[in-house]
């Protein structure tokens, strides 16, 4: 009972909204057609039917569910299991509200973020930066001019977009960008020099800001904090449906 209380009180201090528990795997089924969440956290060691069975139970009437396994550290093969048959994330007990956080936010929306910057090298190194994370890259821009057309095109939710840059720099590309999509996020990219760019991209509208030279941890920590709005939008907007 003590580690039900305990998750119930690290979902609600992350801001979601409990709308059931279940002590066992048929439980767990019974409730998910009945309830429909948006997210269902189960342990894959349950009595009477565990996780897993569960899991493939739920899978097989409804494939868009979205399952968080939650595991001990030393279930490795039940947790290689979990994401062989489709578990969107894997919870490895104990965790705090930050993992949670970022597991909801992993299964909630496939983040695709636009990367726009004239150096080659950079560009290959914000994507493989960003793959390493989980996030996806769908496209990759030498100047303004062309992120503005990739962006109508591609739909990213996320643009990293470098200032400095020919043909169209990254302020104005950002400010058309604003124009055809006014919800649009950028992060902006910019010399730790540039402090004007910095304070100019921020009144037209961007997200958050990364200096360079950078470090991997602060590009990923900004990504994260924008995709972090977005998927608790997009829980918000499930939770109004319902």
């Amino acid at each position: 009972m003590s580690r039900r209380l305990s998750l119930t009180r690290v979902i609600e201090e992350s801001g979601c909204q409990l709308v059931g528990a279940a002590s066992q795997g048929e439980e767990a089924v019974e409730m998910y057609f009945k309830l429909k969440p948006d997210i269902l956290l189960m342990d894959i060691t349950m009595p009477i039917m565990d996780g897993l069975s569960a899991f493939k139970r739920i899978k097989q009437n409804d494939p868009a569910a979205r399952i968080v396994m939650l595991a001990e550290s030393a279930q490795t093969t039940a947790i290689n299991k979990a994401m062989e048959v489709g578990a969107k994330h894997v919870l490895v007990k104990p965790f705090e509200k930050a993992d949670l956080e970022a597991a909801i936010e992993g299964v909630l929306v496939q983040i695709k973020i636009l990367v726009v910057d004239d150096q080659v090298f950079l560009r290959r190194l914000l994507t493989r930066l960003i793959g390493e994370n989980g996030w996806t890259v769908v496209g990759g821009a030498a100047n303004g001019k062309e992120a503005v057309a990739m962006y109508s095109e591609l739909k990213p939710d996320i643009v990293m977009m470098d200032v400095t840059m020919p043909v169209m720099d990254g302020i104005e590309a950002l400010k058309a960008i604003k124009m055809y999509d006014p919800k649009a996020r950028v992060i902006m990219v910019s010399g730790a020099q540039e402090k004007e760019n910095v304070e100019a991209a921020m009144q037209a509208g961007a997200k958050a800001y990364v200096l360079k030279p950078f470090e991997d941890e602060q590009v990923v920590a900004e990504i994260r904090r924008v995709a972090s709005l977005i998927a608790w939008e997009e829980l918000r907007k499930g939770s109004k449906k319902n």
